[in-house]
């Protein structure tokens, strides 16, 4: 199975309830560059931390000592190392209990701390962490994080809000009024964090880039992008320092419903889904789907180089039901794949059933759409509402090292001692869903705790394997001598 390596819709969803019910409130002391601390990872598509930063919030319900005018408290400005470096958790500290074969259950230590470092990753996760300490070699901060701090500190968290239709996109707000300031985190595509004033004018952002309008770019993942300078065409919404943020481009906020310049979101051969009321109508727009997705081969097919090499696979306009499910026009393509394949499971259907045009009345006519829509409907809109729950809990899928692979003389007492090295961490999930039955499961007490322990173990096992290598690469050096 394919390892997750960064945030879904419904993650988002979870994480955002709890952000709200635990950090806001809590004023920015400081901002820290990725590259800067030793994190749960040092940046997840190995760009050694320059997209991840570290944001310190101090809890007001404490007794706390009071922020200085810089920020930081008085302690901080002479011990802040040490302070940091203190605050680092091992997992040892918490260990994980049995409660049922194949569960196992970890408890915090507790929820309400002086001190909050929550995690911004571009493109890939936020969260609270207690993997962190601050790096000793006094490198400058990058101008982006010197911008956060100038612009940020000693502001409040005031509000934090998943954007559109369950978009992977977040806004954090920061203070109140003309005063406050916003930092939206894009967690698809490429990814992005932009700082922008009280009427989203951006400040600062980590990369410039643009939205296409009327032409059909990144509609894979529901948004028009392209990147930046690599288009100027006239009426292009481009997205760099002086402009409004276009939230109506970046989510499915205020998108049209006639189809004409962002069709991906509802559909240009019909109602989506949603807006369905019988499985004959979700039946006739599948037809039309199958159609234009046949039609889309055909021209590719017709524009593509002949292969040489290989023989050339035979277009049939065929497709799995979950993947026609996360298309945009589909209207559920929000629910995210782990949310769909659930619904297509409850339904008692197959996910990877698939749909051609010359057999669709055989597998999927108008009663088993019956039974999917009104999955979609109930069983969709139930999960979701558990995620405003504050006490939604966190799961790390896994599943068992091979023996022979953890009691291997070639593996160091490092790698062999390390927690949870018998286990290839797979998935994190803020909810168990259908096709997690009976799978390995290690359960938090918070799935903010869940992503932090799946982040930081599996980045601890690649330095382990990677010292690993190292050292083995030595002795070889040394048996030549």
């Amino acid at each position: 199975m394919k390892q997750k390596i960064r945030f879904d819709g419904i993650d988002v969803a979870a994480m955002t309830a709890q952000m709200r019910s635990t950090l806001l409130g809590h004023k920015l002391a400081n901002v820290y560059d990725g590259a800067a601390v030793c994190t749960s990872t040092v940046g997840a598509d190995g760009n050694s931390g320059k997209s991840t930063f570290l944001f310190k919030l101090a809890n007001p319900s404490t007794s706390a000592p009071a922020v200085a005018s810089n920020g930081l408290t008085k302690s901080d400005n002479e011990s802040q190392k040490i302070e940091d470096s203190q605050s680092t958790v091992k997992s040892e500290s918490n260990p994980p209990t049995t409660d049922a074969p194949g569960t196992v259950s970890t408890s915090s230590t507790g929820s309400h701390h002086r001190i909050s470092m929550l995690l911004i990753e571009s493109g890939v996760r936020f969260h609270t962490t207690n993997y962190y300490t601050v790096s000793d070699n006094a490198t400058l901060p990058s101008p982006f994080a010197m911008k956060l701090r100038k612009h940020l500190r000693n502001l409040r968290l005031e509000n934090v809000t998943q954007l559109g239709n369950m978009d992977r996109v977040v806004d954090f707000r920061f203070g109140l009024g003309d005063r406050s300031h916003h930092v939206i985190l894009e967690l698809y595509g490429m990814g992005n964090i932009i700082l922008t004033d009280s009427r989203y004018v951006i400040l600062a952002l980590l990369r410039v880039h643009e939205y296409a309008v009327g032409r059909d770019v990144g509609k894979e993942d529901g948004h028009d992008e392209t990147r930046g300078g690599a288009d100027d065409r006239k009426g292009d919404v481009k997205v760099r320092v002086g402009n409004v943020y276009p939230v109506t481009y970046a989510t499915t906020m205020g998108r049209p419903s006639d189809g004409s310049s962002n069709e991906d979101h509802v559909g240009s051969r019909g109602r989506n889904l949603l807006d369905m009321t019988d499985g004959e109508q979700a039946y006739q727009w599948t037809k039309g789907e199958l159609h234009a997705f046949l039609e889309t081969q055909i021209l590719q097919s017709k524009v593509s180089k002949p292969s040489t090499k290989k023989k050339k696979k035979e277009k049939d306009g065929s497709i799995t039901l979950k993947t026609l499910l996360l298309k945009p026009s589909s209207g559920v393509f929000h629910y995210g794949p782990s949310l769909i394949e659930h619904c297509v499971l409850f339904a008692g259907l197959d996910p990877a059933t698939q749909l051609t045009l010359d057999k669709l009345e055989q597998v999927m006519p108008p009663t088993r759409w019956d039974s999917l829509l009104n999955s979609l409907w109930m069983e969709g809109s139930r999960i979701i509402s558990d995620f405003t729950s504050s006490e939604t809990k966190g799961y790390v899928l896994y599943r068992n090292r091979p023996t022979s692979q953890v009691d291997s003389s070639k593996t160091s007492d490092w790698v062999k001692n390390m927690p949870h090295s018998d286990k290839v961490f797979e998935e994190f999930q803020p909810h168990l869903l259908r096709q997690h039955t009976d799978r390995p499961t290690l359960v938090y007490d918070t799935f903010s705790q869940a992503v932090d322990e799946f982040y930081s173990l599996l980045e601890g096992q690649k330095r382990a394997m990677r010292a690993e290598a190292a050292e083995q690469t030595a002795l070889l050096k040394l048996e030549k001598i």
